[in-house]
């Protein structure tokens, strides 16, 4: 239950934006997502964004050019790594270890990027391979928000982590908490709709009230 929208766009009614990979950035585009956390928004921006402008063309003056200042970091090298599934006898990093401060781990894959703080905070290191101990998740308040930024492509731990800490910090919370895993769930209006994905029989909570789910079931709960 997301929306995919371009850079471009009136991002004022979001809590938090995600820009994975945002290679191609016009100038505009940019302006949108300063604006955006200056507003108030949360920002997360991934490895290898702010690359090219809008007609694939490079810059002067390197990379993160224009979310940099706003990010709070600079980028010296991109640290490509190699594919997951390379051969074993491949030369080459294939994953990243990433410390985050909050005590939780994750691997980074493709990217490892060499940052250079330029007043950002940092909220997890490298802990492997080339980049060790170099900043490899940042944070920096602009305006009324934040952005922050991600230095390689997180593994499903790792986007559950970021995800987190920026819902967290943007105020943003599940329609329904303590959901399992396998469990879905969407609002429209004033009606919930439960959908089990997983193989497996769940409860769910949802008000007081007690909802089981078979496999692959769904529930719809109305007002009463």
């Amino acid at each position: 239950t997301v929306d995919f929208v371009r850079a471009e766009s009136d991002l004022s009614g979001y809590a938090a934006v995600f820009a994975p990979a945002l290679y191609l950035l016009s100038d505009d585009g940019a302006s949108s997502l300063e604006r955006y956390v200056e507003n108030g928004g949360h920002l997360l921006v991934t490895t290898f964004s702010d690359v090219v402008d809008e007609n694939d063309r490079f810059r002067p003056g390197g990379f993160l050019t224009q979310l940099g200042p706003l990010l709070g970091v600079r980028l010296e090298e991109f640290g490509a790594l190699l594919q997951t599934d390379a051969p074993p006898a491949a030369p080459g990093q294939r994953t990243a270890r990433v410390s985050l401060d909050s005590g939780e781990a994750f691997d980074g894959t493709l990217f490892a990027e060499q940052l250079e703080l330029d007043g950002a905070t940092v909220l997890g290191t490298f802990s492997s391979g080339r980049t060790a101990g170099l900043p490899a998740v940042t944070s920096r308040a602009s305006g009324t928000g934040r952005a922050y930024f991600v230095a390689t492509m997180p593994d499903a731990a790792g986007t559950d982590a970021l995800c987190r800490i920026v819902f967290e910090a943007a105020g943003v919370q599940p329609f329904v908490a303590g959901l399992p895993s396998t469990v879905e769930v969407s609002r429209r209006g004033d009606v919930l709709f439960l959908v089990n994905h997983g193989a497996e029989t769940v409860t769910v909570e949802v008000s007081a009230e007690t909802v089981e789910l078979e496999p692959y079931g769904s529930a719809v709960l109305t007002p009463r």
